[in-house]
């Protein structure tokens, strides 16, 4: 064995590595034991699953209540229906940038398409006069009161 002296002591400095070498077999040596039982436990939890597994499969299903029949959707009012009470509407902007709205009377398109028509007629074809967006959603007037009923059209100065 090789010895230097360093500052008055003598150091081993193959026994130093040796012990090294040592000390890195025994960390690796642990962590394969910490491997080895995680490994164990997953495996067990495994098995005790598939036990649980095979005996709920055994156990008789509860039945599973019926979902309930989806309502119909309303029918679409027309535009005849529309003019009937406040004679006007609320017409918002579908495009979420925007959010544009605006009042509306709904005898101009009475006229025009008649009362019959479906009003996603209008849906479909109004176009936003800020952005330019086509289709719009319709929202009827808020009520007021018992003496006023809906809320009367917006009249702008």
């Amino acid at each position: 064995m090789k010895k230097t002296k360093t500052r008055g002591r003598r150091v081993a400095h193959t026994r130093t590595w040796q012990v090294q070498l040592i000390q890195d077999a025994e960390v690796e040596r642990e962590c394969q034991q910490q491997e080895r039982k995680k490994e164990r436990r997953l495996d067990s939890m495994l098995r005790r699953s598939s036990r649980e597994r095979v005996w709920r499969d055994s156990l008789p299903k509860p039945e599973l209540p019926r979902q309930m029949p989806r309502r119909p959707d309303p029918p679409v009012p027309t535009l005849g229906q529309r003019q009937a009470s406040p004679g006007w509407f609320w017409v918002y902007c579908n495009n979420r940038n925007c959010s544009h709205r605006m009042p509306m009377p709904v005898a101009p398109y009475v006229i025009r398409w008649g009362g019959d028509v479906s009003s996603d007629a209008l849906r479909r074809n109004l176009k936003c006069s800020r952005c330019g967006h086509r289709g719009a959603s319709l929202s009827a007037p808020s009520w007021r009161d018992m003496q006023v009923g809906f809320e009367p059209f917006p009249v702008h100065n």
